[in-house]
């Protein structure tokens, strides 16, 4: 099979993926704030009502808008490149799915400024344990990677949220690379800043892990280019 062979289906399969995708990232915030609220009215005594655990999305509102077209282009996009150059490996399947897991990382933490353990967590002990069957000489590297990654940005006034992300970046590029992923994570994060102050005339908050996550598969994909 051709390499533009691969690329195609390595689209089509980025095109389920997006699917996917879109549905997480819309879906989970609304049943992590479900749990959120039962574990506040039964340990909290809070107040709950039977209607705050009812999701208001309809059945197939991932489906709807610029949203799902959006996800849906790069998550193919991811899928294509990723096929066209590695073919389908190992390395193609693994790294396509981190990649697609970090797109829902970025559109739940750009719809809701959250970042949530339960797609987080398990990505830095996939690449920990995917270096470590495949690469156990370079296994050090990664687990150093992972705790300058966390404590890098742990004690800085952003989102533990994105010293989690940075600690998934160190996992899984290594501690060498880890200050190219610094350097485009800065540089794409003052750009949306300075883009927000624009758009809303004044200084607020904004989603750091859409930055985090750009830097993060442009920096795996630099490592990847080079096999």
């Amino acid at each position: 099979m051709s390499e533009w062979t691969f690329a195609a289906l390595g689209v089509f399969v980025g095109l389920m993926a997006g699917c996917v995708v879109a549905a997480v990232s819309l879906r989970l915030p609304l049943s992590l704030r479900r749990a959120w609220r039962v574990d506040a009215h039964e340990f909290l005594e809070l107040p709950f009502t039977p209607e705050m655990a009812v999701s208001a999305v309809p059945a197939h509102g991932f489906l709807k808008g610029w949203r799902f077209l959006i996800i849906e282009a790069v998550c193919a996009t991811v899928g294509g490149v990723l096929c066209w150059r590695l073919g389908f490996s190992l390395e193609a399947l693994v790294f396509g799915l981190l990649f697609w897991a970090l797109i829902a990382v970025a559109v739940i933490d750009h719809e809701s400024m959250y970042i949530p353990d339960v797609i987080v967590l398990p990505l830095l002990w996939a690449g920990l344990v995917f270096y470590a069957l495949t690469a156990p000489d370079q296994l050090q590297w990664h687990v150093l990677g992972a705790a300058v990654g966390y404590c890098a940005l742990r004690w800085l006034p952003v989102g533990q949220g994105d010293a989690k992300l940075c600690a998934v970046a160190g996992a899984w590029i290594g501690l060498e690379p880890l200050f190219t992923f610094a350097k485009i994570g800065a540089v794409i994060g003052v750009a949306v800043g300075i883009v927000y102050y624009c758009l809303r005339k004044k200084s607020e908050p904004y989603p750091f892990g859409p930055s985090l996550v750009v830097a993060l598969i442009a920096t795996a994909s630099i490592q990847l280019m080079k096999f």
